[in-house]
């Protein structure tokens, strides 16, 4: 990660997410940075802050809140990474400005028509198939989230860890 490049953390359920990536937006049209978006999952935050971290929320509850948006993102992001960050700053429009409900399968479709995804890729492409919660669907969740793209809890409770510039993490 550089300055140029900064990894942000989000989870479509927050509001200063949101925020923080529409004056992001704004910067990167300006050419200054280039941001790559990370998914933190606020479920498994709140979990490892009651002292419940493990297994992670995504293995014991498929279906958490946010987490069907992190599916669906990294399904759009499949079509290429320009096509991830119009789906994903359009998912967030619709829940933070349209109040549409944010893991539900007719938001996905709806934001990848808007976003002009190839919508039977996107949906092939795991974007519902992974929602359920067999052994069948969390298989399909560890394929469709690779490492870098994981809800992260590297930090203490789940937090997760900055850096500044090529430092030591801060907490």
């Amino acid at each position: 990660m550089s300055m140029a490049e900064p990894t942000v953390y989000i989870d479509f359920l927050c509001p200063w997410a949101y925020r923080g990536a529409m004056w992001l937006a704004d910067v990167e049209k300006a050419g200054r940075i280039r941001p790559q978006f990370r998914f933190f999952s606020l479920s498994q935050n709140h979990d490892a802050r009651q002292g419940s971290a493990e297994p992670p929320i995504w293995e014991r509850d498929p279906l958490a809140k946010g987490l069907p948006a992190f599916l669906a993102a990294t399904a759009a992001r499949a079509q290429g990474a320009q096509a991830g960050d119009r789906f994903r700053l359009a998912l967030q429009r619709a829940r933070h400005e349209d109040h549409l409900p944010v893991d539900d399968h007719a938001t996905f479709r709806l934001v990848a028509e808007q976003t002009e995804l190839d919508v039977a890729r996107f949906e092939r492409g795991g974007a519902t198939r992974g929602l359920r919660s067999s052994d069948a669907g969390v298989a399909r969740r560890a394929q469709l989230l690779p490492e870098d793209h994981r809800p992260h809890s590297g930090g203490p409770g789940g937090r997760p860890l900055r850096r500044h510039r090529d430092g030591p993490p801060i907490r």
